[in-house]
């Protein structure tokens, strides 16, 4: 009977595995990335926990130094990405993603954020 409830409590569902069966966001263009948007807000209707699973789904991100720009001049990259990251764009776009439910969304939030 005690080794019931202790498997019963322990074997609770994990909402944030979900993260590990969608492919990777680093490989996907702006429009396949938005189409998950909608689905982590569905899927983490609180904003921490949905925090907590765009990062964890951003994992592995490949790492690049100065990678956010102002999409026009001298500094030519955009405003938001999700192919590279260091830790304060890491930081930043995630929090302007969970925001948000389409890329143009979560531009303008980094733009809100960060500029």
């Amino acid at each position: 009977m005690i080794s019931f409830l202790i498997t019963s409590c322990t074997t609770q569902a994990d909402p944030f595995k979900w993260v590990d069966t969608i492919p990777d966001p680093w490989l996907l263009s702006e429009t396949e990335f938005e189409f998950y948007l909608p689905q982590f807000h569905e899927r983490f209707p609180n904003y921490h926990d949905r925090l907590k699973a765009l990062n964890l789904w951003r994992v592995g991100t490949p790492y690049g130094l100065f990678c956010l720009g102002e999409e026009s001049g001298k500094d030519n990259d955009p405003i938001l990405r999700a192919d590279l990251s260091d830790c304060t764009v890491h930081v930043l776009t995630s929090l302007a993603f969970a925001e948000s439910f389409t890329w143009q969304n979560a531009r303008d939030a980094m733009v809100d954020i960060h500029y």
